[in-house]
């Protein structure tokens, strides 16, 4: 309830007490709560929440008083913007929690005055319940919301309730790669394995890319295409025999995983390219069988094979 003896306490009495014995045939106005979605991670969030007047345009109002009940376990009050409005008015702002009470007028003469379409206030509220669901913010009706011309006669206006509809996102915990081995001598672009995601949420879109941190030594030469890892060159065994790559999964809601993968090149049994003799020519009659003539040699990239 608002204090008596406040300035927004005035408003309200002038405007919504002996006034309404006289008032206009004003219609047409309406103050909305202009609803809200937020997508709700691990730590504070805020939600920035417009109250907008809205309707004919041809009414001008020289002041507002109304009052927005809230859920103050779900929502904490933070401030309130009073951008759309000229500083010629005065603002006047009461919160007791899970109740927010906003008076605008103009105490001088001429009355400043604002009309429709205009955002007349925004509140801020830390969000603090971490579920899916929504929570109403509504026009309270005691005391309903009033508007007043520059003559000091309340103008007729609906008040239409909004609520902050809140996401309550599970980050990935964990990714999967189906194969983590690759063999030599494959063409490019040859597929590694297939990235996977563990989430609590079933709805997400997932985005899976390679990115910079611990592990990623050799993130240039491997691509993600959609959930495919692929390797980039051709690689050799003999070479280089292990890989490393840093994986990112992105929720779309601001909701990240990240995790290094070592990837094994399998050597693979290559042919010998080439022979070669140290001796091509043999003395005769050199009297007994046996003798060596010539050691072998052989050209082969696998360089750990035994031959015969």
């Amino acid at each position: 309830t608002l204090d008596r003896s406040s300035a927004a306490s005035d408003v309200y009495k002038r405007q919504a007490g002996s006034n309404l014995a006289i008032l206009q045939a004003q219609t047409g106005l309406s103050l909305t709560v202009v609803s809200q979605n937020v997508i709700l991670n691990s730590g504070a969030t805020t939600v920035a929440v417009p109250v907008t007047l809205d309707g004919d345009s041809n009414k001008k109002v020289a002041s507002a008083a109304f009052s927005l009940d809230y859920d103050s376990a779900c929502l904490q009050y933070v401030s309130v913007d009073f951008n759309g409005i000229s500083g010629d008015f005065e603002k006047v702002v009461t919160n007791n929690a899970g109740d927010l009470d906003i008076a605008i007028y103009d105490a001088d003469s001429p009355k400043a005055q604002f009309e429709a379409p205009s955002t007349i206030a925004t509140v801020t509220f830390t969000v603090l319940c971490q579920v899916d669901g929504s929570t109403p913010i509504n026009f309270s009706n005691s005391p309903a919301p009033s508007l007043g011309n520059p003559g000091g006669q309340p103008i007729a206006v609906t008040p239409v309730n909004g609520a902050v509809t809140i996401d309550w996102n599970s980050a990935p915990t964990d990714i999967t790669l189906s194969a983590t081995t690759i063999s030599e001598n494959q063409p490019i672009s040859t597929t590694v394995g297939t990235v996977d995601k563990v989430d609590a949420d079933s709805g997400d879109t997932w985005t899976f890319t390679l990115v910079a941190g611990t592990g990623d030594t050799d993130n240039a030469s491997f691509a993600i295409n959609g959930t495919t890892l692929v390797a980039g060159p051709s690689f050799n065994f003999e070479v280089k025999k292990e890989y490393s790559v840093r994986v990112q999964v992105s929720d779309g809601k601001g909701g990240i995983y990240e995790k290094q993968f070592t990837i094994t090149v399998a050597d693979v049994n290559e042919t010998p390219t080439a022979l070669a003799l140290d001796n091509n020519s043999v003395i005769e009659d050199l009297g007994s069988a046996d003798q060596v003539v010539a050691n072998v040699t052989v050209t082969d990239p696998d360089n750990a094979d035994a031959y015969s």
